[in-house]
């Protein structure tokens, strides 16, 4: 009877320590959206690539694929939206703009990698995006000064 009731009891505990230690399932795991471990620094700054310090909008690249066919996203979207869907409360004051809560999606079309003209204007796009996110921000070059360089 002894024997019995101690695996009983070991039965419960170990029930017990799996529940304590369940793991998120994954609707959990989206409500916390934390990056991956691995993804993230905390020691490193990070800045929002090419974004415009003047405007108040974020615009979000993405890449989306399906076997040979990929399309390009554009996400616009208000920082107050962000914040609404963070912590929950409307932001104090409003912006003035209405469409602060309604987010802006737009899509390429579909490019098939196998056709040579799609393939080329799929690169054509990524190309245009990339040199845009690179630009120079800070100030126009000047193009009044001449350029000197330097003789071996």
């Amino acid at each position: 009877d002894e024997a019995v009731a101690a695996k009983e009891k070991d039965s419960k505990r170990s029930s017990s320590d799996k529940s304590s230690r369940r793991r998120a399932n994954a609707a959990e795991s989206w409500k916390a959206l934390t990056p991956a471990s691995g993804l993230w620094d905390p020691r490193t700054t990070y800045v929002a690539v090419g974004k415009d310090p003047t405007v108040e909008y974020d615009e979000v690249y993405m890449i989306s694929s399906l076997n040979h066919h990929i399309s390009i996203l554009k996400l616009t979207v208000h920082p107050a939206y962000i914040d609404y869907l963070t912590f929950g409360t409307l932001p104090e004051p409003l912006p003035a703009h209405g469409s602060w809560c309604s987010p802006s999606l737009q899509r390429t079309k579909w490019y098939d990698l196998f056709d040579l003209d799609d393939r080329v204007g799929a690169f054509r796009a990524l190309w245009g995006i990339m040199s845009y996110l690179m630009r120079a921000q800070d100030r126009a070059p000047d193009r009044t000064q001449n350029i000197v360089m330097r003789e071996r």
